[in-house]
């Protein structure tokens, strides 16, 4: 087969280990010396309309191939001392025609790991790689290459048979042929074979080489950097500063011309070798400038344009695509940026008054678009509202600290299924987002019609949805935290709009009149903690928001049951009351007269979620005293957790006032709720429910 194939079609192949500045130097060098008319490269078929992209002269490297179909997606890495790509732009320079012979499907998890079964392939290709620094100066390079890939015996698969099916079936006088040392030696025996059930996704140009990407792999930058950073020997900071030098004397004569990696280790590996042959433990400054005369000052100067070391230095670079070959999507989102003036550049940063100005609040809009489709890949907020988590809403202004515009357009090119503009593809996630959300979680559904307002988005499907969820919320909680959103939303739109919404009040009473139901059903609930603090919630919300009808909980907090749960009891009793008058009698009463003091316990810590001010009261004080005084050390131990937990509520100046009231009392060291550290220690099932709370022991701590 290879004699046919090479007789009838006039082959040349030139074996490669992939991303190998050496072989991508030899690459070049042979090309421009070769007459030939067609070149067949190792790359997917699917790239075919790539290339222009990828040769084009204002495309900056590293970028890489990206290929998806489904579920699956392969990423196939080029830098500029990629053989393939060099092999690309020289013959997009000569004008020869270039025929990509692999395919995407190959690529594809499950695919690609077939083609290299165990550890004998995987040394295979580390043999090669290390191959192509011995035969670097070799005038047979490719000849000797060939050779000792064929030796290594690796049998023909399915991959090769179908690109020499591929080259076969193409017409050409002369070619080249440029693919990986073990594809080369099989491609010439294979039998052609013709692809079944072909890939039929969508393939794209990324402008940078993702982490875990083959480049990581074959690491000749981590390479590099791990000799010169993490090396305890003497001379490694000498060998740095020698090499830089050489470096800038290159970069001084030859304007166009760089130090390869591949000349930087050797030079480095030449060091040890050296001082290994003389006897010598570490190489010294003798070793690195004879090393460094010898590799990199050699005969050769002229290589495939590589970083610097200076570069490489600070790690790879982020590629960039020439104009008009990204996604409509990341073009859109390049026209965006103009739009509202924003830098690109990595590390600037965004200020907007989002309170005061208009303007900001759009621009504001477009950069939380970004964000919903691609995280902080381009940007993120740095200072601000989020107003639908309900953090820092005090704050006036956002700062946005950006990332860059190169790994932007590659995160946005994965999510190009989505629309083809920012607005379109955010709106089409939040609606996908919509469907996946169940009918009954409105709090969830309340977020996203919040996120659709402060996105600028279409936000009727979300509003219609949350109507929806009124009549098949089921628990109290779930409907208390979309009141609480809704309620926020409402004060929001009336700062920022000058105006309340009445569709959105008439679904914030819908819903309370739905979660003042559910209350009624939940005086012996399980979960009375949850219920507590969804109650206190409520009750604060009602506070705030003139529309609901505070009159309907307090009647329904008013009627809750003595049999009640006695944490929820706790709560409703706090809220119920009219004054600490009221209160603290009801509160001496309940707790004295509870047979378990870890029920007793549980509607203190009510009392304290419903109104935490209550336990800074000097007479509620002395009742808890009384209270634990009464105990037996059993019983402690299973209401101090609870105790405990209700001083977690309390501020600072809080606690000191409650730790001075229970000094006067009892003195300075009482340990009657802030429970003893040594108790703490003695006792493993204490500590557990404490950890329980997320709460430690000592007296400095709640």
């Amino acid at each position: 087969m290879a004699k046919d194939l090479q007789n009838q079609k006039n082959l040349i192949f030139l074996p490669v280990a992939h991303h190998s500045p050496v072989c991508a130097y030899r690459v070049e060098k042979a090309m421009r010396q070769t007459e030939f008319d067609t070149l067949f490269i190792e790359l997917p078929q699917e790239a075919q309309n790539l290339l222009e992209a990828v040769t084009d002269k204002r495309t900056r490297l590293p970028v890489s191939l990206l290929f998806r179909e489904g579920d699956n997606e392969a990423v196939l890495p080029l830098a500029e001392y990629s053989p393939e790509y060099v092999a690309l732009k020289t013959a997009s320079e000569l004008g020869k025609k270039i025929v990509c012979i692999d395919s995407a499907r190959f690529f594809m998890e499950g695919e690609c790991s077939a083609q290299f079964d165990g550890q004998s392939a995987f040394n295979a290709v580390s043999a090669i790689e290390n191959f192509t620094f011995a035969a670097y100066d070799s005038p047979d390079f490719f000849e000797i290459f060939s050779a000792f890939a064929e030796k290594l015996d690796v049998a023909p698969t399915d991959r090769d048979a179908y690109m020499a099916g591929l080259i076969q079936n193409t017409p050409c006088k002369c070619g080249i042929v440029v693919a990986g040392a073990l594809h080369c030696a099989n491609i010439k025996r294979a039998a052609a074979s013709t692809l079944q059930n072909g890939w039929t996704g969508k393939s794209y140009v990324i402008p940078y080489v993702p982490e875990g990407g083959l480049v990581a792999r074959y690491g000749y930058y981590a390479a590099l950097l791990k000799r010169l950073q993490s090396s305890s020997e003497p001379f490694t900071s000498a060998a740095a500063d020698c090499l830089l030098k050489q470096s800038e004397k290159v970069t001084k004569d030859y304007p166009f011309e760089h130090i390869p990696v591949t000349d930087v280790i050797n030079t480095l590996t030449h060091m040890s070798v050296l001082a290994d042959l003389r006897g010598k433990r570490f190489a010294g400054y003798e070793e690195i400038c004879e090393s460094a005369q010898s590799v990199i000052a050699k005969g050769e100067i002229r290589s495939v344009r590589e970083h610097c070391l200076k570069q490489v230095l600070n790690g790879v670079p982020q590629g960039e695509l020439a104009p008009g070959f990204a996604t409509p999507l990341a073009e859109d989102f390049l026209r965006q940026l103009k739009k509202f003036a924003i830098r690109g550049e990595a590390d600037s940063r965004i200020t907007l008054q989002i309170l005061e100005n208009p303007a900001h609040r759009t621009k504001s809009a477009f950069l939380k678009r970004v964000y919903s489709l691609i995280g902080e890949k381009f940007a993120e907020m740095e200072s601000g509202a989020d107003y639908v988590a309900g953090k820092d809403v005090n704050k006036v202004r956002e700062v946005w600290k950006v990332r860059g515009t190169a790994s932007a357009i590659t995160a946005l090119t994965y999510v190009s299924h989505l629309g083809a503009t920012v607005a379109e593809a955010a709106q089409n996630k939040l609606f996908q987002s919509l469907e996946e959300t169940e009918i009954s979680a409105s709090s969830a559904l309340t977020d996203t019609y919040m996120q659709a307002y402060f996105l600028k988005l279409d936000s009727r499907p979300a509003f219609e949805k949350l109507s929806e969820s009124v009549l098949h919320v089921n628990d109290f909680a779930e409907a208390v935290s979309a009141i609480s959103n809704l309620v926020f939303l409402i004060d929001l739109k009336k700062v920022f709009e000058g105006k309340r919404f009445e569709n959105d009040v008439k679904i914030a009473e819908l819903l309370y009149g739905k979660a003042l139901r559910l209350l009624a059903g939940l005086w012996q609930t399980d979960d009375g903690e949850k219920c507590a603090f969804a109650l206190s919630k409520l009750n604060n919300v009602v506070r705030t928001a003139d529309y609901l009808d505070g009159e309907s909980l307090a009647t329904a907090v008013a009627c809750a049951p003595s049999y009640a749960q006695p944490c929820l009891y706790g709560c409703a009793s706090a809220i119920a009351a009219k004054g600490k008058n009221e209160i603290l009698p009801k509160i001496k009463r309940y707790i004295l007269s509870q047979t378990s003091a870890a029920d007793a316990a549980d509607y203190f810590l009510g009392c304290a979620i419903g109104d935490r001010g209550l336990i800074t009261e000097r007479r509620l004080l002395e009742i808890a005293a009384e209270f634990v005084e009464r105990m037996s050390l059993p019983e402690f131990l299973d209401a101090a957790p609870s105790l405990r937990y209700a001083f977690s509520f309390l501020k600072l100046t809080e606690r000191n006032s409650a730790r001075k009231i229970i000094g006067e009392i009892y003195g300075e060291d009482a340990p009657v709720f802030f429970t003893d550290e040594n108790l703490l220690l003695k006792d493993e099932y204490l500590a557990r429910q404490l950890e329980l709370y997320g709460l430690r022991g000592g007296t400095d701590e709640r």
